[in-house]
């Protein structure tokens, strides 16, 4: 009985609406919303929360190993971040598997850093910093968000984003036969970029 009297009032205030002042309008609408809402809430049945258990299931954590290829030039570094069962490679490197094609990679992506900069004229550095570059390959090969960091004195990063962005034919890394895109880092000595001994 007290609701239906507050249901009513309610509706009596919203019916003296334009006579009201702006001050005693905001009043008569945030009661009429509290009366509305509050009469939604008790209208809700009072059943308990229903629970429903389902078969449990094992999570399993992905990990990416870091590939490293030291021993083919010495002082360089490379990451494959991404899950993949087949790394990403040049076409240079087709039937080369495991860390012959991640070391196939390395040297393909050196050797086109290398022409770039021989063909750009840029002096040769140094500095003895190396160089780190960063780039993501798509699940088509395609190369994107090249990224160099740079410590040394001379400005080659925007030869190597060129010598990148020029390799046209890398195959993409895969996960199960479905290509899928990945994160390479590969930290270079400055002698090599410039063609240094391997």
């Amino acid at each position: 009985m007290q609701r239906k009297k507050a249901v009513v009032d309610g509706l009596l205030a919203l019916s003296t609406f334009p006579s009201q002042t702006p001050f005693t309008m905001t009043r008569s609408l945030l009661l009429a919303c509290s009366i509305g809402l509050s009469t939604i809430i008790l209208a809700q049945e009072d059943k308990a929360p229903q629970v429903v258990k389902s078969e449990a299931m094992e999570m399993q954590v992905a990990t990416t190993p870091s590939i490293t290829f030291t021993e083919i030039l010495p002082q360089t570094k490379m990451e494959v971040i991404g899950l993949s069962d087949v790394a990403p490679a040049p076409a240079a490197c087709d039937g080369t598997a495991d860390q012959a094609r991640v070391d196939c990679l390395g040297r393909e992506v050196l050797k086109a850093i290398q022409e770039k900069l021989k063909t750009a004229g840029v002096a040769a550095d140094d500095s003895g910093y190396p160089v780190s570059v960063a780039f993501a390959l798509n699940e088509y090969g395609e190369v994107r968000s090249v990224q160099v960091e740079r410590t040394g004195g001379t400005d080659i990063s925007k030869h190597v984003i060129v010598a990148l962005n020029g390799i046209r034919d890398f195959r993409p890394a895969t996960q199960e036969d479905t290509p899928v895109g990945v994160g390479i880092r590969i930290t270079y000595p400055a002698e090599l970029l410039f063609g240094g001994s391997k």
